[in-house]
């Protein structure tokens, strides 16, 4: 009877673990030079509040790998993905080939028999695989993913975003930019101009390069081609709908609102220490789709401790989100002040706060499936078999 018992509650047990996963599985990092260094973001899933996560890297680039967090850390409440970032440093002294590695993190969780001083340990894994490639040449590599001219009102200056993708080794940025501007119907080429880039997209990376052209355009739609070159080489080019708007106050006309709104920004009220805290910003887009991104300066006191932000993301027309992640390594009292900014437009700030530290919380009651409860059944009635059993022999009706 013991081993059934026994067998049921392992049963029990096995039905609360969850498969843990990792997001994207692999790292490559191609091309780097010695000395030089990457970040990757990767989301580990799957695990339950509370559990205890470790991270253990091993192969050739082991010490080369390091985490934004302690390599064992508690999983906080109600997380249901862990944002992890992981940078690969490579050496001065390495020398030219292919290095690989593993990163092994595990979950455990420690769950209590009913009525018994001892618990049951369920430990669940995944594996994060490098691999990296070291080179002593200069790799230049990239692609320009989008150019977007948003609309510009008249006497305003033409603002020109060009979004590149740089999966090389070297910082980039075009050689030269031609910008022509024809009337609506390409009739007549009313402006031109050649723009030169100041600033640069790093190595294995991804950004913007914005460029500022003054016009004296009236208010009409326009033709605009635009010629990105590397070189003498055509990278890009595109043709688009410029539209120049007349000044005038700004009007609160419902069907044509004139900027993102931020409506509130999420963040939980308490958590503790070394917790991953996730701040959600919620935005209305009533106008056309806008490249933007959402920051968040976070204080203790009139301190700044950071400034965090989401990746620039395409925010459509309509209700979207985004979301920044922060740790905090203090106890105290914090401020989130937050905003989005949007084609050189910065939104009112927000505000919220949080409190870190002096948390007590009762762990939420997980939910059951109908076959865990049948075997919970089956266990109480084996256990109640047994007793009833052992009750009579110990009770038996003696006639003299």
């Amino acid at each position: 009877m013991k081993p059934l018992v026994h067998a049921l509650v392992f049963l029990i047990v096995l039905s609360t673990v969850n498969a843990i996963g990792i997001s994207p599985p692999r790292i490559i990092a191609e091309g780097m030079n010695r000395g030089t260094q990457i970040e990757k973001l990767v989301f580990l899933s799957g695990v339950n509040s509370r559990d205890e996560v470790t991270i253990a890297v091993e192969g050739e680039v082991a010490s080369w790998v390091s985490v934004d967090r302690e390599l064992r850390f508690t999983v906080p409440d109600a997380t249901p993905e862990i944002p992890l970032v992981f940078r690969i440093a490579v050496p001065q002294d390495k020398p030219n080939g292919k290095y690989t590695g593993t990163a092994r993190l595990t979950s455990a969780s420690r769950t209590p028999l009913t009525g018994q001083q001892t618990s049951v340990s369920v430990v669940a894994g995944v594996t994060l695989s490098f691999d990296v490639e070291v080179t002593g040449e200069q790799v230049k590599a990239y692609k320009i993913t989008s150019v977007t001219l948003p609309p510009t009102s008249e006497q305003a200056p033409i603002t020109l975003i060009i979004t590149i993708d740089n999966t090389g080794n070297v910082a980039v940025k075009p050689s030269l930019v031609k910008l022509m501007i024809a009337d609506k119907f390409k009739q007549s080429l009313l402006s031109s101009a050649n723009l030169t880039a100041t600033n640069a997209v790093a190595g294995h990376t991804k950004g913007n390069i914005t460029l500022v052209v003054p016009q004296h355009l009236k208010p009409e739609e326009y033709w605009a081609r635009v010629e990105v070159y590397d070189g003498t080489t055509v990278k890009f080019s595109q043709e688009s709908v410029l539209e120049i708007t007349t000044t005038q106050p700004a009007q609160t006309t419902p069907q044509q609102p004139v900027q993102i709104l931020l409506k509130q920004v999420v963040v939980p009220p308490t958590v503790r220490t070394n917790d991953v805290i996730k701040l959600s910003a919620s935005l209305e887009n009533p106008a056309r789709p806008v490249s933007a991104k959402f920051l968040a300066e976070i204080y203790k006191g009139e301190r700044l401790v950071k400034v965090v932000e989401s990746p620039v993301e395409q925010i459509n027309t309509g209700h979207a989100n985004l979301t920044a992640y922060f740790t905090p390594t203090e106890d105290g009292a914090y401020t989130v002040k937050a905003y989005v900014l949007y084609e050189s437009v910065k939104t009112p700030l927000k505000e919220s706060s949080f409190v870190v530290g002096g948390i007590k919380k009762t762990p939420p009651v997980e939910k059951k499936s109908w076959w865990s409860k049948l075997l919970i059944l089956l266990v109480l009635i084996t256990a109640g078999y047994v007793a009833f059993h052992w009750w009579r022999k110990t009770h038996r009706r003696r006639i003299w």
